[in-house]
């Protein structure tokens, strides 16, 4: 999860949430390319 993020983050991908701990596991949020807000999540 990490690593994804690192590499968005390293491709200058806007980072909206850094990643912590949720209810579903590890999680961070970033903007895609049309505006939306992606959240993604390792199993919990």
């Amino acid at each position: 999860m990490r690593d994804l993020h690192d590499a968005l983050a390293a491709a200058g991908t806007e980072i909206l949430r850094a990643p912590e701990q949720g209810p579903f596991g590890l999680m961070f949020t970033f903007a895609d390319p049309d505006g939306y807000a992606v959240t993604v999540h390792d199993e919990a």
